[in-house]
Parts: structure tokens; sequence; C-alpha cells
């Protein structure tokens, strides 16, 4: 017994020690290429930027095939710089082909800066070694553990160790090219958000936006990039790789891409020609208006809110516009936890004229059990304040659109990010209506002030608002029971139990809605 609790003393402070960001290292500050510089996509746009002064042009990422190839077309045109900062980077057939691309953007002297959250990168320090000795390439890592982990037991013990400091994530999604144009919205790299899943991909959206908002993402990166909670990767890493591992490791990343391009489904093509005429059909599908972007500082989870407000900038914003709304608001929500006192509000919010409409995962389209355990606790009384709401499901056969046949066959899960007030403004970014978004993730979107775009994103939303791609919810004449509507082979089905949802999965949901976890989702 002596002998365990020193052993387990020691391993506790192994972990303990490593609770800390160092503070001792060299970051050199960096910021996005001036916009006054000439470029090719600054050419390409400037007759437009110039022509709305003070605005910014639009086009809605809608489908997974259109927002993989619009970052394809970017990387391909890029001259100055690429920044690209995410939550999840993936390393299957969308990360490699993209990363890959990046690496060449780098070979021909464009400089790369690569943020990721940290939580996700396990598995890929070897690549991230490789990628990072690149002249044109550096690579920082958002509140990373105190050390890397080669084995995930000991990540997995570090973390629930360090579960204060390391609950905390950096949830942005931005890419951005040359300070000229920039891509935001919910989707992290990954084939699950480009539709190309083979098990289930997910209903996302992206803005392709040029003007004005550019110099502010690019600004709002700087921030987070420059921030003390950005760490360079070497600084964990030491460790250089001699010329003829890096070749290797290089080959191999030129090898994983070659197979991973082969057959690949959607249109591939570096020629110039190719991906300017991608960059032309964007063009003139741009919608221009006013519209600001919103973030989350990156010291969000340590920074002081003042009375009666939270954490979040971002949610500040949306509160501020939807209290102003007068008709409706059209929400999607992939993960919905909500307070008491927020029920009652969005009752509120109903009584005086508005009608509210909410989008979110049933308990079969969920990527996230847990989230769906604390929503079915109050959906009930939110439908009873007035609100109507609206699951994904899994079978939608909105699939058509947003996954590529065979893949369609494939479950669909929710996980766009966006609201719709008065058919006027619209909110396109990467916050979730949950506590995580609120207080624990760094969130970043653009507001949108235009009624043309307005009435683009609410034509997106209603498709996915119909019975053969969502169930709507009721309460029952009783008020005591939930049920779904929607409509399979053409005719009205109701059912009186979470649809397509096995008794273990209804236990499973039952069960962790009795865990006090609710904060920390």
């Amino acid at each position: 017994m002596p002998f365990v609790c020193r052993w387990s003393t020691i391993v506790f402070f192994f972990f303990a020690g490593c609770a800390t960001l160092p503070k001792d290292f060299n970051a050199t500050p960096s910021t996005a290429p001036s916009r006054e510089e000439k470029t090719t996509l600054r050419e390409i746009f400037k007759p437009d930027s110039e022509a709305h002064p003070g605005q910014s042009g639009f086009v809605l990422l809608n489908t997974g095939r259109d927002a993989f190839l619009s970052r394809i077309a970017l990387t391909e045109t890029a001259e100055r710089g690429i920044d690209a900062q995410y939550f999840i980077w993936n390393g299957d057939r969308c990360g490699t082909i993209l990363m890959q691309r990046l690496v060449k953007a780098a070979d021909r002297g464009v400089r790369v800066r690569l943020l990721l959250d940290d939580l996700t990168t396990h598995g890929k320090d070897l690549a991230m070694v490789a990628l990072n000795q690149h002249p044109n390439i550096e690579i920082r890592l958002f509140n990373p553990l105190g050390r890397r982990y080669y084995l995930g037991l000991f990540r997995t013990m570090s973390l629930a160790f360090h579960a204060g400091r390391m609950t905390n994530r950096m949830h942005n999604k931005i890419f951005a090219v040359d300070n000229q144009i920039a891509i935001l919205g919910g989707r992290n790299i990954g084939d699950e958000y480009f539709g190309l899943d083979k098990r289930s991909n997910f209903r996302d959206m992206d803005l392709l936006i040029i003007g004005k908002d550019v110099g502010d993402i690019s600004s709002a990166f700087d921030g987070y990039w420059n921030s003390p909670w950005s760490i360079p990767y070497e600084v964990y890493k030491k460790k250089v790789l001699s010329d003829k591992s890096l070749k290797k490791k290089m080959e191999k990343l030129e090898k994983e891409f070659v197979q991973k391009e082969k057959n690949f489904p959607y249109p591939l093509d570096w020629s110039r020609e190719a991906v300017l005429k991608i960059l032309g059909d964007n063009r003139s599908a741009f919608v221009w208006g006013k519209s600001e972007v919103v973030c989350d500082p990156p010291d969000k989870a340590w920074k002081k809110a003042k009375r009666g407000e939270s954490k979040s900038e971002v949610l500040n914003t949306l509160i501020d516009v939807g209290q102003a709304a007068k008709k409706d608001m059209l929400i999607i929500s992939p993960y919905l936890i909500i307070s008491d006192e927020a029920v009652k509000k969005f009752g509120q919010t109903v009584q005086r004229g508005v009608s509210v409409r909410i989008l979110t995962n049933s308990l079969k389209s969920t990527d996230a059990v847990p989230v769906v355990a604390m929503y079915r606790t109050f959906r009930k009384d939110l439908m009873k304040q007035g609100p109507q709401l609206y699951e994904m499901r899994p079978d939608a056969g909105s699939r058509a659109l947003y996954s590529l046949d065979p893949m369609m066959k494939k479950r669909m899960s929710l996980h766009a990010k966006a609201v719709v007030y008065d058919q006027e403004t619209v909110f396109i970014g990467t916050f979730n209506i949950d506590p995580r978004s609120e207080y624990l993730n760094t969130e970043v979107g653009l507001l949108v002030y235009s009624p043309e775009f307005a009435k683009k994103v609410t034509e997106a939303i209603q498709f996915d608002l119909l019975p053969e791609n969502s169930y709507r919810l009721r309460v029952t004449p009783k008020g005591k029971d939930v049920e779904w509507v929607c409509v399979e082979k053409g005719k009205e089905k109701i059912y009186s139990t979470d649809p397509h949802a096995g008794p273990w999965i209804r236990f499973e949901a039952w069960f962790l809605s009795l865990l006090p976890i609710k904060n920390q989702l």
C-alpha cells in the first residue's frame, strides 16, 4: 500500500508539473500581409471593392463541394500569405490534400501560418515537426498541454489533471489568403465537413468573404497568433529532423497526397485557368452589404464579464440583435443547451410577436449524445413557451445535396451555426447555443446586414426544415409528451419517442441527463 501511494504521488506530480503554459520562449510577432500589396487576388476583386466602399461581399458556401474547392482555389492563388486557424484538422483525404497544397504554396514562397487548437493534435507530431521545419511554414498550438505525449493514456491523464485549463478551447475557424479574401464559418478540415465521410457527414455552412471585413478577420487571426496562449510548436518539439528524415517524411506526405488525390470525387485541377474560373464564378455570386466581424478574445475564459453580460462577445452581440428583432428569428444550433432563464426569455420574445424557429440535432443524428441528453430535459418546456423546434433527420433527403453519392446514404448530422433576424440580418460563425460556447470556447462569426443575403440563407435553411429533412416537434394536447412529425414515403409519420433511436441510446441519454455535466457541454 505505501508503494502504491508513493507511485501515485509521483505520477500526480509528473502531470501536475506540466499544468502551466511555458513563458520563457521566443515567439516572433507577425501580422497579415498589407492589403495594399499587389497580388492576383487584389487585382481580381479590386473593381468590386472600389464599387462598394466600406462594404464586404459574401457568398454562402452551402455545400461541402463548394467549400472544399473554394479553399483549394484560394490556396493555389495565394502569393503572400495563408493564415489558417482551426479547431480540428484531420489527416484524411480532405485534410491531406489541402495540407499538401499548403506545402506547395510555401514552396513557391507563400508564408503559411497554421494555428491549431491542441486538443485534437495527438498522433500528428511527426507530421507537424516536418511541416514546421519548412522555412515558410510556422505552426502554433493554442492552449497546449505542458508537454507532448506519444501515449494516448498519458495524454488523457494529463487532460484530466489539468481540466481547469484544458477545458478552454479555441473553436475559431478562419482561412484567410493574402489579406484579400477569407473563409469563415462552421467547418473544420476533414472529410465529414465536406460530404465525403463513409459513415456520417455534417450539414454545415461557411462564408466566402471579400472587401472591408477581410482586414478585420486577418486582425482577429493576428490577435490569436500573437497571444501568449498560442505557443510555437518548436517550444514543445525542439527536435529537428535530419535532411534525410525530413525528405523521407515529405515524400510520405506526397505519396499520401497522390494516393488520396486518385479517384477523389471532386474535380481537382491545379491549372491557373481552372483556379481563376472558380474565383470568377464566385465573383459574380457575391452579395454586397454592411457587416461586422464578431470575435471573442483569446483570454475569454479568464476575462471578467460585466454584470449582467456573458463572457462571450459573440453571444452579447447576438442577444443585442435578437432583442431588436420584430418579426421572426430563424436559428440553427447543432448543440442546444440553455438555462431555465433563457427558456423564459425565448417565451418573452414570442410574446412580443416574434416567430422563433430553431433547428438542432435529433438524438439519432447528433455526434454528441451528452448534449442532446441535456437538451431533452428542457425541450418540452421550451416549446410550451412558443418557439417551434425542429430536429435534423439522420436519413434526411438533403443528403443528396450535402453528401456525395454513395455517401448520401450515410447518417446526416447538423453542424452549421446560423441565425437570421427579420429576414434582414444574418449571423454565421462557430457559436453554438450552449454553455461551452458561452463560457469555455473562443468563438468567431460574421454579422451581415443585407436583406438580399438574408433571403439566400433563409431559403437554404427552409430547405432543411422540410418534413423530408427534419422532424417538426410538438407537445401533445395534454402537454405531457412530445411528438415528432415528418414525411416518410410521401405520407405523414408521427413518432412518440425519439425517431430511429433504439432503447440503448435512449437509456444512455437518460443516464447522462442525470450527471452534473451541463456546464461543460
